[in-house]
């Protein structure tokens, strides 16, 4: 009778500490998710670059985005190139220490060819006069000859 107490005793002892942990590990989790969140307007660009576009001054430069972070160029006269990518808004980029700022909207789009080397560009997605689709990629550390401006088909 003896030992069957002290065993009871053991095993709710065991089963506050275990139940005290659960908790203390759930609310450093939601703290972590919560600190690391990502803005409305990455998650909004990720969504609204899907799909093909032009590049607006040389309409046969064609670039594709599709979902699972893949990006395709062509060219009629140059074979097709894939890069993966990524949409982030944290520095430093590509080794490049960058602007972060939520009420800007500032983000960056990192790819990243077959020979694991990265280009780096800011990155605007906007509707244009024509309310079309618009996205605007300037890449880092160049001046007004490193921007590219594509539309959505």
């Amino acid at each position: 009778m003896k030992n069957k107490k002290l065993l009871l005793i053991v095993l709710l002892a065991i089963l506050i500490i275990a139940s005290a942990a659960v908790v203390f590990l759930n609310s450093n989790l939601n703290e972590l998710n919560a600190t690391f969140h990502e803005p409305k307007y990455i998650i909004e660009a990720r969504e609204k670059i899907i799909g093909v576009w032009y590049e607006k001054d040389n309409p046969n430069n064609i670039l594709e985005l599709n979902n699972v972070g893949f990006m395709f160029y062509r060219n009629e006269n140059e074979l097709e190139e894939r890069y993966s990518y990524k949409i982030v808004n944290t520095t430093p980029v590509c080794g490049k220490e960058v602007l972060v700022d939520e009420t800007k909207k500032t983000m960056y789009l990192i790819e990243t060819d077959k020979d694991a080397i990265d280009g780096c560009y800011s990155l605007k997605v906007f509707e244009n006069d024509d309310n079309k689709t618009e996205m605007a990629l300037w890449a880092l550390d160049m001046g007004a000859n490193g921007i590219t401006n594509y539309v959505k088909k």
